[in-house]
């Protein structure tokens, strides 16, 4: 719905075109007669509610330290990066100020303008895995509402709320809270949540590549509590570490288990398990959100079981990794690849868990329409992209509050070829899916549009290996 409203606002206000996504300036290094600078001060204007520390935390030097000509504007470069990628402002402006040609004093003035923070947005949501999946049937019915209440940036600290309601075909309602830094040298965080999901319609089997659903209004199928609490560490600015600790209590309804006996482990009709997770991420994109340079990197380790008071009947490691390469191959032109892989190699797994592609951000393109299932996968992407329209500032007249009267724009032209395999252990999944244990190859072209407030829309057109076309909408970056 956030997505919504500012596209809406794109779209029916003429917009003032300018330059400058976040606001930089490089500085210039022409006609200095210094070996070296001084880093005198930093200061900070336009945080109305954002603390000073929490913008300092992602500059890479203090008072004191020593900054050579040579290294200055990739330092304003990366600091500018590193305090928009917080999420926490539209634009980031840093300035160097040396105060005449021979001085070895540099400050640093950082502008920023905040983001807005609250949003509680109505909510509307089809029950389906993706909007595209939806598109083929255009069944409203299948439709949940409610409200998301969001609180970023709560105290100034970064810290952030979320409380869902949502009612109708699929109820959810809890909290999570998060905060980013509890240490004086804001290097640990912490958060915690609730949540209580209730399904009336489920998918309980794969069938032809496709999902089947059984609904029950009277009956829920599927109803879920979770509560949790992770600390992350983030020694540096790239880094983090976060370990999770979740419990879990499901109950699956006897029609469901009817449909598919193995959709549950052993069938049984409540399963309560601990999970733990670990993930290690190293973080240097340029922008989060829609990366044009730069890599990242994760490494995962779950396990959905554990034996701390009592015994869990469940037991599933999986291993996961993320890894993604963003180059510029010319002032308009950039080049990105990606590849994700998880092994899980317990068996037999319950349908619920064992989710191979078509999850999420886990799709080959070209194969939207399709699940594949299975333990272990390995997904490749690539794409070219040629920017029609490059970053630039776009000015909204008729809205006052600069948190939304001033935004930024670009669209992409992207070209893209994915390969993606799914190994399946299940010899029964196997002979209803024959899209499992086999090479998948999808290829196409697309257009994006990139926004502020982490606004990404997609249009893709795209070929998959069965000569199947299809025209696909998504709202995060392809890579």
């Amino acid at each position: 719905m956030r997505i919504l409203i500012c596209c809406f606002l794109l779209i029916i206000i003429p917009p003032v075109v300018g330059q400058d996504v976040k606001g930089g300036l490089t500085p210039s290094q022409k006609n200095l007669h210094t070996d070296y600078f001084i880093l005198h001060q930093i200061s900070i204007s336009g945080n109305k509610q954002t603390r000073d520390k929490i913008i300092l935390r992602e500059v890479k030097a203090k008072p004191g330290d020593t900054i050579y000509p040579q290294h200055l504007s990739a330092f304003i470069h990366q600091c500018q990066e590193n305090i928009f990628n917080t999420s926490l402002f539209n634009f980031v402006a840093v300035t160097p100020v040396i105060a005449d040609s021979s001085s070895h004093f540099l400050d640093i003035e950082v502008t920023v303008i905040e983001r807005w923070y609250i949003w509680p947005i109505p909510f509307f949501e089809l029950s389906d895995r993706n909007f595209n999946t939806w598109w083929e049937t255009k069944n409203l019915s299948r439709l949940s509402y409610g409200i998301d209440l969001e609180v970023s940036n709560v105290r100034g600290r970064n810290e952030s709320l979320v409380i869902p309601l949502h009612l109708g075909y699929n109820e959810k309602i809890g909290f999570g809270y998060r905060f980013p830094y509890l240490n004086r040298k804001q290097t640990i965080g912490f958060g915690f949540g609730l949540f209580y999901t209730r399904n009336r319609q489920i998918a309980y089997q794969t069938n032809n590549n496709k999902q089947l659903y059984l609904f029950d209004k009277k009956h829920p199928p599927f109803q879920s509590w979770n509560v949790y609490a992770e600390l992350k560490y983030r020694g540096d600015i790239y880094n983090t570490h976060t370990l999770r600790l979740t419990y879990t209590s499901s109950s699956f309804s006897d029609s469901l288990l009817m449909q598919n006996p193995d959709y549950s482990f052993s069938q049984d009709k409540h399963l309560n398990y601990f999970h733990l997770y670990y993930q290690f991420k190293s973080d240097h994109r340029d922008i989060h959100f829609y990366p044009l340079t730069g890599y990242y990197v994760d490494f995962e380790i779950s396990q959905q079981g554990l034996d701390l008071f009592s015994p869990d009947k469940l037991k599933i490691m999986t291993l996961k990794m993320n890894a993604r390469k963003f180059w510029k191959v010319s002032s308009r032109w950039y080049f990105a690849a990606g590849f994700t892989g998880k092994i899980s190699p317990q068996t037999p797994q319950p349908y619920f868990l064992n989710k191979g592609l078509g999850y999420g951000r886990e799709f080959a393109r070209g194969y939207e329409y399709y699940v594949v299932d299975g333990n272990n996968f390995g997904l490749i992407k690539s794409n070219l992209k040629f920017a029609l329209f490059p970053q630039r500032t776009i000015l909204l007249p008729f809205l006052r509050n600069e948190r939304f009267g001033k935004a930024f724009l670009a669209i992409y032209l992207n070209f893209f070829t994915d390969l993606a395999y799914v190994d399946n252990f299940s010899v029964a999944s196997r002979k209803k899916n024959d899209l499992e244990n086999q090479l998948l190859a999808g290829f196409g072209a697309g257009l994006d549009m990139v926004t502020y407030y982490d606004i990404v829309l997609r249009l893709d057109g795209s070929l998959n290996k069965m000569g199947k076309p299809g025209l696909y909408l998504h709202f995060i970056a392809p890579i």
